[in-house]
């Protein structure tokens, strides 16, 4: 591999190779070469890793999960030759906002689920009501940086509203036994 360049200051230089294994160590080193011949040293080996940004990560699925939770899962994708160190998961809410959930934090990346409670997602920031549908979009990262977000689900769970639970009837102040 040989660059040539005009007859000014490169401060990068691009090269392109017809092949690269992901995963190997290529080690560079550069020299220059002027109208009096080439440099009488090279610079000090560079070595450069050919690994990449995670692949984006497929639509994930949620489903209801124990009638009162919601389960969110999504696939491992490919690393690039980086191991993953974490993933994003979010939720969006009735606002059309995304938001976290501590209960999805991605910070093992051996587990591609979480669990995540139907009242939560009834509450504050989510606010979502019955018969709304859970939308969630994942993405990874690597040493490098973050892969790009997943395409958010378009169906699957379903938010279900609970009636609550009664209390128990009790006897008025002005109440007998003959006198309701």
């Amino acid at each position: 591999m040989v660059g040539l360049t005009d007859n000014y200051l490169e401060l990068s230089y691009l090269v392109t190779f017809d092949s690269i294994d992901g995963g190997s160590n290529y080690q560079f080193r550069i020299r220059a070469e002027n109208s009096e011949g080439f440099s009488q040293t090279w610079s000090p080996v560079v070595t450069i890793t050919a690994n990449a940004i995670p692949d984006q990560v497929h639509i994930p699925v949620t489903e209801v999960y124990q009638n009162t939770n919601v389960k969110i899962r999504w696939d491992y994708p490919s690393d690039n030759y980086s191991p993953l160190v974490q993933f994003e998961i979010l939720l969006q809410g009735s606002d059309g906002k995304w938001y976290t959930h501590p209960n999805c934090n991605g910070q093992d990346t051996t587990v591609t689920n979480c669990i995540v409670s139907m009242l939560r997602l009834r509450q504050s920031k989510f606010l979502l009501a019955q018969n709304d549908v859970v939308i969630a979009k994942v993405r990874a990262q690597n040493s490098i940086n973050w892969g790009a977000f997943s395409q958010p689900n378009i169906d699957g769970a379903h938010i279900i509203v609970e009636p609550y639970q009664m209390q128990p009837p009790y006897r008025g102040y002005d109440t007998s036994e003959s006198n309701l």
